[in-house]
């Protein structure tokens, strides 16, 4: 005999439902799990028709650095200076190349080199702009923000 808890589980009205998502080559299978309000999201990883795994960014963003390397990346594409197109392409070869890093670090890699190669800034440019951050970092007391003036004070 069953108990009553297991019988509760088996008849919940609440339960995993599985839809079906159209992509170009057909359709696939994803799971969702229903909120109560009805919010649908993904509890599992999704696969490709070709068997390999899809990508899937992060849901929010665990520090406020990835927040500004995606606002970053949408401002300079409203500003004109790459195409998603362009974006895109920098972004999926960056991730080839580093699989299984970070996905904001891939994200912020492929937007210095897409900055660099759009002419917005040079390599030397760059790691000076880096430099100062981290003096101005070290040099800025826990919970302050984080002000430039800070490290060019410091490296006089």
């Amino acid at each position: 005999m069953r108990s009553s808890r297991s019988t509760a589980r088996m008849f919940s009205p609440i339960h995993p439902r599985t839809d079906e998502v159209m992509i170009r080559s057909g359709f696939t299978t994803c799971a969702f799990q229903r909120a109560s309000f009805g919010a649908a999201t993904a509890t599992t990883a999704s696969t490709s028709t070709s068997g390999s795994p899809i990508l899937k960014p992060p849901e929010v963003f665990n520090e406020p650095w990835e927040a500004q390397a995606f606002a970053m990346a949408v401002k300079l594409n409203e500003a004109g200076h790459f195409t998603w197109s362009e974006w895109a392409q920098m972004l999926g070869a960056e991730i080839a190349a580093n699989p299984n890093g970070h996905y904001y670090v891939n994200w912020l890699s492929a937007l210095e080199k897409l900055v660099e190669r759009k002419g917005l800034t040079n390599g030397p440019e760059r790691l000076a702009r880096i430099a100062a951050w981290d003096r101005a970092a070290h040099a800025t007391a826990h919970g302050q923000p984080i002000r430039l003036s800070t490290a060019t004070e410091t490296a006089r």
